[in-house]
């Protein structure tokens, strides 16, 4: 909707879009399941709910305020954008898409975080229960993984010198790239079939999985490294 348009009481079907630029006026909203509604260039989004099954994207030049994303709702944040106030419930996703940098962001129980090529994510804690998933050609950096949480390393990406402390967990799925991993007491590293890993040291304590479709050959299990095979596991 262009400048000095209004929409009053619109409902945004399955498969539908309604797109908000500066200048407009939108009153009450609904977007049922299936449904987009985008934030465009000069205007501001405030209080809005994300529902299940519905999408919010914010384009260049939009703004989203105090927006929340309820379980199975989904928010995308593109280059340009802006985003404050921020909530993201159990079930919720929220995606970082080219251009956009999210820095500070705490990820809490039952929330992922997925940044798309392009997008960017800094100083990003993953609390117990919390998922970040970074894919090709994305970029992270001053990233915590707390105890029970999970990070996952999906196709393209490549994580490079990243410490798994106690309790937490790194999946590297096909097409993921991990170098110069250390495994601390307390920490997993899964790997999955087509997924490729290099120099990784596993600490005393730590623990190597070995996922479906993954072929591991001559890795020595040291003192105090636990190997998990299709749920077996090995202790030396």
């Amino acid at each position: 909707m262009a400048s000095g348009g209004t929409a009053s009481k619109t409902i945004v079907g399955g498969g539908g879009t309604l797109e908000l630029l500066g200048g407009a006026v939108a009153s009450a909203p609904t977007v049922s399941s299936g449904g987009t509604l985008e934030v465009g260039g000069g205007y501001v989004l405030i209080n809005f709910a994300v529902k299940s099954g519905t999408t919010l994207d914010v384009l260049s030049g939009g703004t989203a305020s105090h927006t929340t994303v309820s379980s199975g709702g989904t928010m995308e944040l593109f280059g340009g954008g802006a985003a404050s106030g921020t909530t993201v419930k159990s079930g919720g996703l929220l995606e970082v898409g080219p251009g956009f940098v999210l820095s500070g962001f705490s990820i809490a129980k039952g929330v992922t975080v997925e940044v798309l090529s392009g997008g960017t994510v800094n100083k990003t804690t993953v609390t117990s229960g919390g998922v970040l998933e970074l894919l090709g050609g994305a970029t992270a950096s001053a990233t915590t993984v707390r105890s029970g949480g999970l990070l996952e390393v999906g196709p393209g990406f490549v994580l490079s010198g990243f410490s798994i402390a106690k309790g937490a967990t790194v999946e590297v799925l096909s097409g993921g790239t991990v170098s110069q991993i250390t495994v601390l007491g307390g920490g997993v590293l899964e790997l999955f079939g087509g997924a490729t890993a290099s120099a990784t040291t596993v600490k005393s304590g730590g623990a190597l999985e070995i996922g479906s479709g993954y072929a591991i050959s001559g890795y020595a299990v040291s003192s105090g490294v636990t190997l998990w095979r299709h749920g077996e596991r090995h202790n030396d």
